[in-house]
């Protein structure tokens, strides 16, 4: 996983009347570069991370995560159709309670606090310091259908992390628009 670091500092947050410039970011923080993918989330499947509350006494699971996924039988991630799970394809059918988890056991095995971004983060990330609607340069005018992986696509389903590099975010992140819904 690529980390790439966000200064703090304000930025336009929310969009018409809501939007507003927030002050909440205070501190640098990383975002990856590219969504997770399939592949780099098996890692977490194969090492139990769905066996165990706890790997290498480590608590992973929130106790609300565990007791969801014990009472819904939860043994991994949900899969879809074949071309959902191609291994460099964002990773889908993953609940909140699921990413938590693979964000505690990543942390465990990189050494870092990793944790899923807050809105604020996010949005930083994907709107710069300019309020921009989209990820890429508002100045450079085109269509999103050339930028992100969406409905105008017609592909239909995700499709590789970073196959439209014009769409990235000024920090350099892909797929803050499009691929996943």
């Amino acid at each position: 996983i690529d980390w790439i670091k966000i200064e703090p500092g304000p930025f336009k947050m929310g969009e018409g009347e809501e939007e507003h410039d927030c002050k909440v970011i205070t501190q640098p923080f990383a975002i990856s570069r590219y969504p997770l993918t399939v592949a780099q989330y098996q890692a977490f499947v194969d090492a139990g991370g769905y066996e165990r509350k706890d790997l290498n006494g480590k608590p992973i699971w929130t106790d609300a995560g565990w007791k969801w996924k014990e009472s819904e039988k939860i043994s991994g991630p949900e899969d879809y159709d074949p071309v959902f799970q191609t291994p460099n394809h964002p990773r889908v059918g993953v609940s909140w309670f699921e990413a938590i988890a693979f964000c505690r056991w990543l942390a465990e095995q990189v050494n870092l606090s990793v944790t899923l971004p807050s809105e604020a983060e996010w949005e930083r990330a994907a709107r710069h310091t300019d309020g921009r609607d989209f990820p890429w340069d508002p100045k450079e005018k085109a269509e999103p259908a050339s930028r992100c992986n969406c409905g105008e696509t017609s592909i239909g389903h995700t499709s590789a992390v970073g196959m439209f590099p014009s769409g990235n975010a000024a920090c350099g992140a892909a797929d803050l628009a499009g691929n996943v819904w």
